[in-house]
């Protein structure tokens, strides 16, 4: 048995060697599709399959907010996170914060991700410190600034030390005491912001009295409670929340989702998407190996007609091909789990701000025993057919008969077929997605991008009453630098970027004992920030300099809001009236802005003129020249001359601050047509082997033809008829497979149908083009057959 098997490698790689560009080809598009598919595996295992990694992970419930009447989930106020832990369905609940901050040491700067975490967090997620202790009650009630270090910032900043218990941490001017360490790997960083931990402090009267719905809310369920009960208990207290306390709570309720669905709501579709499209990559390598095979097979018939009357049997012939589609399979195998590392590395660091756990993606052991699986599969499909037409000729062939098998060449036909459908397919889609992305960059966000300089500002720790006085000389000077038109300041961060919360607030000329209308992203501004960010003034006047909500209690509304509660009538000198009861007077309309997204819709916003500033700012600078990145370095200098302390970062133009708010969409529509292109690729080089093949078994036909009086362009419509007829079938077929599948993307879509109709006839042309195109090759080089040769070599 084991000479037999040393026999069949031994002929196996004599007959790769005679056919090394044959062979190259057919291991390259293996491991194009093999890769493709195994890094794509590797993605969805490690962020949709593999377990969270925290104890039973299944008993964790992530809780949202939602209005009774429009749906939609919002964050959490405290208040309601202080009721809903009275459900005695949980063992523990937890509330926590994400934010950035910048570590203030010398030649430091850092920005660190920190979530700000009630006590009971870590306890909630079942995670010890490997070094120190937990957060405590006890910790909270001594309002102590304390932190727990992640694990990488550790290593980082404290060299792994022992001693680093104790020691001081400058945040944002702030000093706090290390406490713990967590262990290294995923345990406490899967929910999102990850460097350290910090105490969450909540002046719980003002959560009352203003509810700030911007808390993420995790509860553990006790042992034998399930989802539902826990849901309807948490729904039951939001009812007599809402009772007890209808100014703030009427109109709200509570869900409980699993905490996979709240890390994994918005990535989920898209990457299975992806992962189907890579699966379409390697069915078509598989195809086109098949094709190629198949295309060996033919022109090894005659040799197999001679083994078979030396007396070789069936499965003897089979094998060996087997073999060889096997050494082939491995070969291309190796080389697509090399392209998957290094396909891998590249994802782990374009994706990580796109895809959760991203940072944990590599090539593992369970990688490596799906490639093992992979290989076996493209082995059997692409050998099993070919092996099977070549152990079935027989000695027919070597007296001249035979020389074509039909059977094989249904089967190359029927593979181009099907090949052809996955391009239509997997064009379609991305297609779609392509036109999404170029959609949404037309979308005009409210502002105008062009020319604008973003900048995030930490003020120095300090009095309160200090920091409007330090903001209105900054922007003063700022505005006297060259090149810069118009100067603003924003403490509740930047559209398309953040938003301090959901606010609600009265109107006037509507029932004042009905609950509150809701307006989202309220924004504290200074007088600047309009004309800084080239927001339209429609109606009215904006706020003006020195002016704050202290002093004139102004209010500027949107476009939107005034159409909604002042249809037909002058908003200008209306009231509208926060639940903490300061009301205010409308002076001004300014065009709509899209504050979180550009493809939801346009929502009610409300600004006030800043009063006391947040120590974090936003600065929006607007720029006289195209390039607004080059007033950096003296926006830098002005500041520390202005703010000793003050720290920068967040560096952004305006552009940038569009383009990043659907970089989710454009990396997964890159990704898919990446994937696109492939199939398209692999399914022109099996086309191609087909056709360069029939032309090379009919020379001699055509030979004849040319020198009977047929014209080269009877020969080249003859080829490109031979070659399109399977591919215009897979087109028709692979339109309709589009239009049962393209709901799958369908969510990821804005400014395109799901069944546009250009986009699914101009996938179908391109696809018929490119193939007319690769038909064309073979076409042309049968046209200027030498009828005198062709008809010689046949002799």
């Amino acid at each position: 048995m084991s000479w037999l098997l040393h026999r069949d490698l031994r002929d196996a790689l004599r007959a790769i060697g005679r056919r090394p560009l044959a062979a190259a080809t057919l291991v390259v598009t293996l491991a194009l599709g093999l890769g493709a598919t195994l890094a794509l595996a590797s993605l969805v295992d490690a962020v949709l399959l593999a377990p969270f990694p925290t104890p039973e992970p299944e008993g964790l419930l992530y809780a949202v907010s939602t209005r009774t009447d429009q749906g939609g989930h919002y964050g959490v106020a405290y208040h309601n996170y202080m009721g809903w832990r009275q459900a005695d369905a949980f063992a523990t609940m937890t509330a926590f914060k994400g934010r950035m901050a910048t570590i203030n040491e010398a030649g430091s700067g850092e920005r660190l991700a920190v979530t700000a975490v009630a006590p009971s967090y870590f306890a909630t997620l079942e995670v010890e410190p490997a070094l120190g202790r937990r957060f405590t009650a006890e910790d909270l009630r001594a309002r102590e600034r304390l932190t727990i270090l992640s694990h990488g910032l550790w290593q980082r900043r404290f060299g792994s030390a022992n001693d680093v218990l104790g020691a001081q941490l400058d945040l944002d001017g702030e000093l706090h005491t290390v406490i713990g360490v967590m262990p290294a790997g995923r345990e406490t960083h899967f929910l999102g912001y990850r460097d350290l931990w910090t105490l969450l402090e909540v002046d719980e009267a003002e959560a009352l009295r203003q509810p700030l719905r911007g808390f993420s809310v995790l509860g553990r369920l006790r042992d034998g409670v399930d989802e539902a009960t826990a849901d309807r208990q948490v729904q039951a207290i939001a009812a007599r929340l809402a009772a007890d306390s209808p100014t703030t709570n009427e109109g709200w309720t509570a869900e409980m989702h699993p905490v996979r669905w709240w890390i994994l709501k918005d990535i989920e579709r898209p990457l299975w998407v992806t992962f189907a499209v890579s699966l379409l990559v390697l069915l078509t390598a598989c195809g086109t190996a098949t094709n190629l095979m198949l295309a060996e097979v033919a022109a090894r018939r005659r040799s197999a007609a001679v083994r078979r009357a030396l007396g070789a049997r069936t499965w003897w012939l089979a094998r060996s091909f087997l073999v060889e589609s096997l050494l082939l399979a491995v070969a291309g195998g190796a080389l697509g789990l090399l392209l998957a590392h290094f396909a891998l590395e590249v994802a782990a660091a374009v994706l990580a701000d796109h895809l959760p756990r991203a940072s944990d993606v590599g090539v593992d052991l369970r990688t490596l025993g799906a490639a093992c699986v992979a290989v076996l599969v493209a082995a059997l499909a692409s050998g099993f057919a070919p092996a099977l037409t070549l152990a079935r000729t027989s000695v027919e062939a070597l007296r001249g008969r035979g020389t074509e098998d039909r059977g094989g060449h249904r089967l190359r036909r029927l593979l181009v077929a099907a090949e052809a459908a996955l391009a239509v397919v997997a064009v379609v889609g991305a297609a779609l997605c392509l036109q999404t992305v170029n959609h949404l960059r037309h979308v005009h966000p409210g502002f105008e991008p062009q020319g604008l300089l973003t900048v995030r500002l930490e003020l120095p720790e300090g009095d309160e009453a200090s920091r409007q006085p330090m903001i209105e000389e900054l922007l003063t000077r700022l505005e006297a630098l060259p090149g810069v038109a118009r100067a603003g300041a924003s403490g509740f961060g930047l559209p398309l970027v953040d938003n301090d919360g959901t606010f609600e607030l009265y109107v006037e000329d509507r029932d004042r004992a009905a609950r509150p209308d809701v307006v989202v992203d309220a924004r504290a501004v200074s007088a600047g920030f309009r004309e800084a960010m080239a927001i339209p003034l429609v109606a009215g006047r904006f706020f003006a300099p020195g002016e704050s909500w202290e002093t004139a209690n102004a209010v500027v509304i949107n476009e939107t809001m005034a159409r909604r509660y002042w249809p037909h009538r002058d908003p200008i000198g209306r009231w509208v009236e926060w639940q903490s009861g300061d009301r205010g007077t409308v002076v001004g309309v300014v065009g709509d802005v899209r504050s979180t997204s550009l493809t939801r819709d346009l929502k009610p916003e409300a600004y006030i003129a800043m009063g006391q500033p947040k120590r974090s700012q936003a600065l929006v600078i607007r720029s006289l020249g195209s390039d607004p990145l080059s007033l950096v370095d003296s926006v830098r200098a002005t500041v520390a001359a202005t703010i000793p302390g003050a720290a920068l970062h967040g560096v952004a133009t305006g552009e940038e601050l569009v383009r990043d708010s659907y970089g989710d969409r454009r990396v997964w529509s890159w990704l898919l047509s990446g994937f696109a292109v492939l199939v398209v690729i692999l399914g022109a080089v099996g086309l191609y082997g087909v056709v360069a093949h029939w032309v090379a078994g009919r020379e001699r036909e055509i030979g004849v033809r040319l020198a009977l009086g047929a014209l080269p362009a009877a020969v080249v419509r003859k080829v490109l008829a031979q070659g399109m007829s399977p591919v215009a079938a897979g087109v028709g077929l692979g339109l309709v497979a589009a239009l049962v599948l393209v709901h799958h993307v369908e969510s990821q879509l804005y400014g395109v149908a799901a069944r546009d109709p250009i986009t699914l006839i101009g996938a179908a042309l391109a696809v018929a083009f490119t193939a007319v195109l690769i038909c064309a090759l073979p076409a042309r080089r049968a046209a200027r057959v030498d009828p005198a040769v062709a008809v010689r070599d046949e002799r």
